[in-house]
């Protein structure tokens, strides 16, 4: 597998520090709707299937966790804008 193609570098971005592979999923960014149009559009499509098939994501644990993780840090930002209060 050649990871310094340049595709491959585009889509996932450079993943090594001081020539230490870094693990696990990269950090959520934010996309730009004219250009990443194609693969949005792509990306729900799989996502709505996903859910579609395996809505718990059961299959997936790993996925699910880093979603959990993602999705708690988000609502613990949003509670801190209102007081704690849910």
């Amino acid at each position: 597998m050649d990871s310094g193609s340049p595709k491959r570098t585009s889509a996932l971005g450079t993943r090594r520090v001081s020539g230490t592979r870094q693990a696990g999923l990269p950090g959520l960014k934010n996309a730009d709707l004219i250009r990443d149009a194609a693969i949005l559009g792509t990306a729900r499509r799989e996502a709505s299937d996903l859910i579609a098939h395996d809505e718990g994501l059961l299959k997936f644990s790993f996925l699910k966790q880093q979603l959990d993780v993602f999705w708690k840090e988000k609502v613990d930002i949003s509670r801190q804008g209102n007081g704690g209060r849910k």
